[in-house]
């Protein structure tokens, strides 16, 4: 039973925590607008390894008609040394893909960290959730919802704007704390699917049944 996963590391993560990005851009014949909502839903043991279970909502709005689609369940975990990993779903195997330490060593002029050295690191500053201070790098693009954000990931554009395309984190959000970072209503987003474990793995009676109900001398 997935249930008695143990719990994830977490120090920048926990179960409430939640992305919502907001895209849109050009088909060549009508716009289209995208408001994605990453979030967990209890946790799994894959390899000896503890991850959230990753759920991507995703609603479109295409020339006047709108879907919503359910992307998961996809694994994910940090670690002490401040690391994001994923399941790499063709491989099998546990990448990192993030890494907090070099956001936090980033200094004004550096090459941009996770961009291929084409500009520099030119404004840096704050955001502060839950008490807890992160540090946010940008490029020559120094708008709040440009950039990386450390212990979130990316913000947004770093040092280019999309010609057809943009997208960008509009909320963060982590026990009931939101940083607003884009311009969208954080409400427009949808709302994550809770269905396993709920919010909380050591809720046994969430994943334990018994039976019969009701009962009169036997309990099973």
């Amino acid at each position: 039973n997935l249930g008695f996963a143990q719990v994830p590391y977490s120090n920048y993560w926990n179960n409430t925590s939640e992305w919502r990005y907001f895209s849109a851009g050009f088909d060549g014949v009508s716009l289209i607008l995208q408001y994605r909502t990453i979030y967990f839903d209890g946790y799994q043991n894959y390899n000896g390894q503890n991850y959230y279970r990753t759920f991507t909502k995703v609603t479109e709005v295409d020339n006047g008609i709108t879907t919503t689609t359910l992307y998961g369940p996809f694994l994910r975990r940090e670690d002490a040394t401040g690391k994001f990993y994923g399941v790499n779903a063709n491989t099998g195997l546990d990448e990192v893909y993030f890494d907090n330490q070099i956001i936090i060593n980033a200094q004004i002029g550096d090459a941009y960290p996770y961009d291929n050295g084409s500009c520099t690191v030119q404004q840096i500053d704050t955001k502060t959730i839950n008490g807890i201070v992160l540090k946010h790098i940008k490029g020559s693009l120094i708008g709040e919802n440009n950039g990386t954000l450390e212990g979130v990931g990316s913000v947004g554009n770093i040092c280019g704007l999309g010609i057809e395309y943009i997208t960008y984190l509009n909320c963060y959000t982590k026990q009931g704390a939101t940083l607003q970072l884009g311009p969208e209503d954080c409400s427009l987003f949808p709302s994550p699917n809770r269905t396993f474990l709920g919010t909380d793995a050591n809720e046994l009676d969430k994943i334990l049944t018994f039976y019969p109900n009701p009962v009169q001398n036997a309990l099973k």
